[in-house]
């Protein structure tokens, strides 16, 4: 045997035997749990109010974020808190006012993102019926549902009786049909109405950044917003932080678009019954009114519980409660 020749030869086996060792130690490991779907549920009362996150699907930022995301449609925002609670779904997209009137029943959510700034709600007049002792703020006031987003307006900017109506598109058509003097009306309703040159008063408006303030003296109000059961996100947290990435993303897309872009990310049942013309106005209404950097504000929380508290009075004293919201979720603005 050549001298030296055998060293190269036990190099060689060495190495094999410890690619053979780190195989075994690989195929003995555990494999990576996989990361759970978040399935969230939406409020589908008024989908327009969640288009970031129509966007961030579409448009491929939950992707992006390496996210399985799947959008459920809830009937209300009422069914949106009732799909978490029955494990339907893991986060839910509504009012802040879910998280405050369930936390109030003793089952508690934390919102950790913001959506909407802005209810996109209007109250409005036809002044063709007389009214009561008071003015047109006063007597019968048209809403969707009892205990929805408009009847909580309703009670909040006026001293109308709200009366359900079925939905906003009842409360809509009852409007036209005379049926009502006084309104609390979607956006998008409202839009249509003015376009026809209808007769209608405007009594308080969130439409626009200056009626948002008028009406909350907040331009941070959580009309739409990200919750989860508080146990959920500390066990969740990188996906909550590229959750809210993503839909951050999906505003600033929202914000370099036009209206017509955005429409096409809305879900087919967002233009059931609603004017083309008004949807897209609306939508571009709702362009300046979503969140930046999806971060809650302890004054628009607490914006949300005044409002609350014209409809409940258990909400008429004290404070938010702090872990009802949080930012720790979201990307500080540059």
């Amino acid at each position: 045997m050549v001298p030296g020749a055998r060293q190269p030869r036990l190099v060689l086996l060495l190495i094999c035997a410890v690619l053979a060792l780190a195989a075994t130690g690989c195929s003995r490991a555990r494999p990576l749990a996989p990361e759970p779907e978040l399935r969230v549920a939406v409020d589908a009362e008024n989908p327009v109010l969640a288009l970031p996150l129509y966007v961030a699907s579409s448009r491929g930022m939950f992707a992006g974020e390496r996210l399985r995301v799947s959008l459920v449609e809830a009937r209300d925002a009422d069914a949106v808190t009732a799909a978490l609670g029955g494990g339907q779904c893991n986060l839910g997209a509504a009012a802040f006012d879910q998280v405050l009137r369930s936390g109030g029943a003793g089952k508690p959510l934390t919102a950790f993102l913001l959506m909407s700034r802005s209810p996109m709600l209007v109250l409005v007049s036809a002044g063709f019926l007389p009214f009561p002792r008071g003015g047109a703020k006063s007597g019968k006031v048209a809403v969707g549902r009892r205990g929805d987003a408009s009847e909580l307006f309703a009670h909040y900017v006026s001293e109308g009786i709200a009366v359900p109506k079925g939905g906003a598109v009842g409360a809509a058509a009852a409007f036209r049909r005379r049926e009502t003097a006084v309104a609390v009306l979607d956006a998008a309703a409202v839009n249509e109405l003015e376009a026809r040159r209808a007769p209608v008063e405007v009594l308080a408006d969130t439409r626009t950044l200056a009626g948002l303030l008028a009406v909350y003296g907040v331009s941070d109000y959580p009309a739409s917003c990200v919750y989860a059961a508080p146990e959920f996100l500390p066990a969740h947290e990188d996906q909550a932080r590229r959750f809210a990435r993503a839909v951050a993303q999906a505003a600033q897309w929202i914000r370099a678009h036009d209206a017509a872009s955005c429409v096409q990310a809305l879900p087919e049942s967002a233009s059931r019954g609603v004017d083309a013309d008004a949807l897209a106005m609306t939508v571009e209404q709702a362009r300046a009114l979503f969140s930046v950097d999806g971060a809650l504000t302890m004054a628009g929380a607490e914006a949300a519980r005044k409002a609350l508290a014209a409809s409940d009075e258990r909400f008429r004293e004290g404070v938010v409660p702090p872990e009802s919201s949080t930012r720790k979720y979201v990307d500080p603005r540059p």
